[in-house]
């Protein structure tokens, strides 16, 4: 059965113009201005916007869910507007739903490991990401930030070995891209995984969860550990 939000879901994508999607939105949010999901897709529609809607839509469907799979997708959207608190908010809250596992787990994993190489832990978001991207390589984004932990790990050699293998699922501009960049052997990594001020500590994954391959509940027990030291400084 259709639900009312996956129904303007498909009119939206039907929509040819971006000021017809624009339109759609506003009367929608007109009639359901709390809805999260539509709140999500206000986010979504104006992105790039100079007014900065897409932040405050994707911080109030924060403020209005607990679905798992709208607080991951929320989160990759607030980490990729800058928003690290907002978005390690997000994947504390859906983190729960792993232990019964919903549709987007695997999104789950990936802001993860994005939320990980944010604060400096790359090495434990390598480990996230490559057994991540051993099984969903077409998954959207997480080639090209699997490639910038590798570079900030100064592995060019994995980075260009992702990159080509990512480039065989996607055509995001941004592999493209990437991939030229790989060409001179002294890349850096790109200002969106500096490390953000705050200290991580001594931590690091045991060396049993290093492996990478204690199945299901390693993977919860992992993403549980990283996001416990994921809390920004007071």
């Amino acid at each position: 059965m259709t639900t009312p939000s996956q129904a303007i879901r498909e009119k939206w994508r039907r929509a040819d113009r971006q000021e017809d999607r624009e339109a759609l939105v506003r009367e929608e949010l007109h009639r359901s201005p709390d809805d999260p999901a539509l709140l999500h897709l206000a986010a979504v529609t104006y992105w790039g916007d100079a007014e900065g809607r897409p932040h405050e839509y994707l911080r109030q469907a924060l403020a209005r869910t607990d679905d798992p799979n709208l607080l991951t997708q929320c989160g990759h959207l607030l980490l990729d507007l800058g928003d690290l608190t907002a978005a390690i908010e997000a994947a504390k809250r859906a983190r729960p739903a792993l232990e019964e596992g919903f549709p987007l787990e695997a999104e789950l994993l990936h802001l993860t490991g994005r939320l990980a190489a944010q604060r400096g832990d790359v090495e434990s978001a390598k480990t996230l990401l490559e057994g991540l991207f051993a099984e969903e390589p077409q998954m959207s984004g997480l080639g090209y930030h699997l490639a910038h932990v590798h570079i900030q790990l100064q592995d060019a050699q994995r980075a260009r070995e992702v990159v080509t293998e990512a480039l065989k699922h996607s055509q995001d501009r941004r592999l493209e891209d990437l991939r030229a960049a790989l060409e001179d052997a002294n890349a850096m990594p790109p200002p969106e995984y500096r490390r953000v001020m705050g200290d991580l500590g001594e931590y690091r994954l045991k060396e049993e969860q290093s492996a990478g391959t204690g199945g299901k509940r390693q993977t919860i027990e992992l993403v549980e550990d990283l996001l416990k030291h994921l809390d920004l400084p007071e």
